[in-house]
């Protein structure tokens, strides 16, 4: 687009021509040098410059659009990460840990006959249910992690085959 405008301003300054004629008429050549200049005294060009000059701010428009649109996907997948990671280490650091304190208790309890089979059988369930969570959590944190890869650039996943795992590129190679 500014190359655009840039050719409609030089379009103003006049175009010069050069000619060299020849003739020869009963015996007489007559040799001659013509040169043109085009005035343009009511032609200024203004309507292409013009029209180049919007073509040269909608691009740039279009470019702020889409640093913003990128700022705010990044902003997004950071905070979708952060979350994702808080819930996996909560429930790693925390939960999980409780969750196994219970079943053991809850064992030794069966075992020594001060629970019924059905609180041993519900701290397993439990359990099973925090394991499955916190994994559903480190997966949604690698899912996130993935995605801020690419709202940065840095995984190509167009490229890979489906079982494949993400690959990053190099940043001499990246356009």
């Amino acid at each position: 687009a500014e190359a655009q405008a840039a050719a409609e301003r030089s379009a103003r300054i006049p175009d010069v021509t050069v000619g060299v004629f020849a003739d020869r008429e009963d015996e007489k050549d007559t040799v001659g040098l013509s040169l043109g200049i085009e005035l343009p005294a009511w032609n200024q060009n203004n309507g292409p410059i013009a029209e180049a000059d919007a073509h040269c701010r909608l691009a740039a428009a279009e470019l702020r659009r889409r640093q913003v649109e990128q700022r705010l996907a990044l902003a997004a997948t950071v905070g979708d990460y952060e979350t994702a990671r808080a819930q996996a280490e909560s429930l790693r650091t925390t939960v999980l840990p409780l969750a196994e304190e219970t079943l053991r208790l809850r064992t030794i309890g069966f075992t020594n006959g001060d629970f019924p089979l059905t609180d041993l059988l519900e701290a397993r369930r439990a359990l099973l249910s925090t394991q499955t969570a916190a994994l559903d959590a480190r997966r949604r944190t690698a899912e996130t992690l993935v995605r801020l890869g690419q709202v940065v650039g840095r995984y190509d996943l167009t490229a890979m085959a489906p079982s494949s795992s993400p690959t990053t590129t190099s940043p001499e190679t990246t356009p």
